[in-house]
């Protein structure tokens, strides 16, 4: 609105306001607000279709075309690879700095593009373990291969998370037996074998999960130890290995043949029974040999 100076009466004019939606990337062609549309779409997982749907809804202007979307993509990674590789750099100075040695203690850790283990791609990081982690590396991971198709990839059962890899691992043996017979006239799975069944009381009846526990035990109180003294991580992985026989060896055993010179009388009840001079039966912790023999090989694996 302005007033006429020729005039006591107000005159409306038309004025127009002309802005940059958004400024340019410096030295490039390519919006700021498009190149973060298109980073938040790749850690949302949705990539240019979703985008295109989120910003149909509310009747936004679409995101850029495909084909420029895939060119832009590829330098995107360039930018992304680089500032990971100087954001992982500093935080190994600041490593080095805080534990005042090289000699690092690190954790690490794997993750699936998608849920399930049904992706093809994968990344595995290293932490430093302090007050604030910091990731010190990533690698990331394929189960395809465009350059080596005629290479066949065989899957290694990771077994470092016990108490959930060991179940994996387990699920798959019974998975390939299914109704297979054993050597003893039995299938892999049912009572006091390899099934998932509760009793009313709330105990586990399922042998398998009595694996599982005795596994994860060990694996904890190991990774404790490796934890508070990283110098004695090969003694603490001896000790891992010895325990995860004990394990295999304890349900091995029966009041014919037992064979227990792994075990500990911290846990074991048949030394703790052989210490105080009392009686044992193995038959409530033992596992039929058959269905042991058939995940030995989990065992061996470790």
């Amino acid at each position: 609105m302005n007033d006429c100076n020729n005039s006591n009466y107000p005159h409306y004019v038309n004025v127009f306001l002309f802005s940059e939606t958004s400024p340019k990337i410096v030295s490039t062609e390519r919006r700021d607000v498009n190149v973060r549309a298109q980073l938040a779409g790749h850690l949302c997982g949705i990539r240019h279709a979703g985008l295109a749907k989120l910003v149909g809804v509310p009747n936004l202007p679409s995101p850029v075309q495909d084909d420029t979307y895939s060119k832009w993509d590829k330098q995107l990674l360039e930018f992304v690879k680089s500032t990971s590789e100087k954001s992982m750099a500093r935080a190994v100075e600041d490593a080095v700095a805080t534990a005042n040695t090289t000699d690092l203690t690190v954790s690490g850790d794997d993750f699936w593009q998608t849920r399930g283990f049904q992706s093809s791609h994968g990344a595995a990081a290293l932490f430093f373990l302090h007050n604030a982690p910091q990731v010190l590396d990533i690698e990331t991971c394929s189960k395809t291969c465009s350059v080596c198709k005629d290479k066949p990839v065989q899957k290694v059962e990771d077994l470092n998370h016990f108490s959930k890899r060991m179940k994996r691992s387990l699920n798959t043996i019974r998975r390939e037996y299914g109704r297979k017979k054993l050597s003893d006239g039995k299938t892999i799975g049912g009572k006091n074998r390899l099934s998932g069944e509760y009793c009313k009381h709330g105990k586990f009846r399922c042998q398998m999960k009595r694996v599982l526990i005795l596994f994860s035990s060990d694996y904890t109180s190991t990774s404790n130890d490796i934890r508070l003294n990283h110098s004695k991580v090969q003694t603490s992985l001896d000790l891992l290995h010895a325990r995860s026989w004990a394990i295999f060896w304890h349900k091995y055993s029966t009041n014919d043949d037992p064979r227990l010179k792994f075990c500990s009388d911290e846990w074991c009840d048949y030394l703790k029974s052989v210490r105080d001079g009392t009686s044992y039966d193995h038959t409530s912790h033992a596992l039929p040999r058959p269905v042991l023999d058939a995940i030995k090989r989990i065992f061996d694996s470790l």
